[in-house]
């Protein structure tokens, strides 16, 4: 968007007397694209350590998968709804995205491990009782914190309201 500015900028001073001079004061778009090469490459080396972290402490190559299909599934599905109801990537929106990251890769462990333990513990119980009680039993947890973050950060999108456009 940026560039598509900067091309109607000189289109602009071509059709203006030479008194007036048109100068970019700020430009975020530069600071925006190394954030979001940063997001990729600590995205990557996230889900590297995460997936070898998982499989350590689990023993569970799959459950270690399905808590990394998770994180691009979920960043997939954010930015999508992002660019249909045109909200830009700024500052705060990638804060919130890495917040929303942090979320998913903890309520899916904590889900995941339940359900492991249940499995392991309770020999004798078919898979996917095993899962219907593992979620059933944290539902009430991950219901209650989720909502929690979200109103702390809400209360920090009032603060921010005045700069917002600093970002």
């Amino acid at each position: 968007m940026s560039k598509e500015v900067q091309k109607k900028l000189k289109d602009i001073k071509t059709k203006i007397s030479e008194d007036v001079d048109i100068k970019i004061t700020s430009d975020q778009s530069d600071f925006i694209k190394q954030s979001l090469a940063n997001l990729y490459s600590n995205g990557i080396q996230g889900i590297l350590l995460s997936f070898i972290l998982l499989y350590f402490f689990m023993k569970s190559f799959m459950a270690s998968t399905i808590i990394n299909v998770a994180i691009p599934v979920a960043l997939c599905g954010t930015l999508s709804l992002m660019y249909f109801n045109d909200i830009s990537l700024n500052t705060m929106s990638l804060g919130g995205l890495t917040v929303g990251v942090g979320m998913v890769v903890d309520n899916s462990n904590m889900v995941l491990e339940n359900i492991l333990m249940r499995f392991y513990k309770f020999k004798g119980v078919a898979k996917k009782e095993a899962i219907y009680e593992a979620t059933k039993s944290l539902l009430p947890p991950v219901m209650s914190s989720t909502p929690y973050i979200c109103c702390n950060l809400y209360s920090f999108y009032f603060y921010c309201w005045d700069d917002r456009t600093a970002f």
